[in-house]
């Protein structure tokens, strides 16, 4: 299956970068279920999710000092996953989740291309809050079915 493919790249690649294979396993079974949920959400297919999801971790563990307590990980890893989306010409449909106006942090970082800098300034709240903001309205549209 396509996904099992996914898992041993993956898997691969911590192995590859062995210096900090334990974190990244970590971090990818933190994240990558989430990742998931939100790709299928917003790209045309579940073929295209899988090739962003696995360009994106790709993307992030070839990282130096990536740390994974970090309440912005998350952020950077959606931002990377926009970025991969975009080299691989997959056309991302936000419009298809039910709940994505009710999610006005998400879309400004997004598809708006705000940094976590703007985002601070602009609902006057620090980088752990937004993060943490972030990962709730990611949370809630993962809930939602389309």
């Amino acid at each position: 299956m396509l996904y099992q493919y996914i898992l041993e790249q993956i898997y691969f690649l911590m192995i590859q970068y062995a210096g900090q294979h334990i974190i990244h396993e970590n971090i990818y079974d933190k994240y990558s279920a989430m990742l998931f949920g939100m790709l299928l959400e917003i790209c045309p297919s579940r073929e295209a999710a899988e090739k962003v999801m696995v360009t994106t971790f790709k993307k992030l563990f070839k990282q130096q000092g990536l740390q994974q307590n970090n309440p912005c990980l998350f952020v950077k890893i959606i931002k990377l996953a926009m970025e991969s989306a975009s080299e691989q010409s997959v056309l991302l449909q936000p419009g298809r989740c039910k709940n994505f106006k009710e999610s006005p942090l998400l879309q400004q970082v997004l598809f708006q291309n705000r940094s976590m800098k703007d985002c601070e300034d602009h609902f006057q709240l620090d980088k752990t809050t937004i993060g943490k903001m972030l990962r709730h309205e990611i949370m809630q549209l993962r809930a939602v079915k389309v």
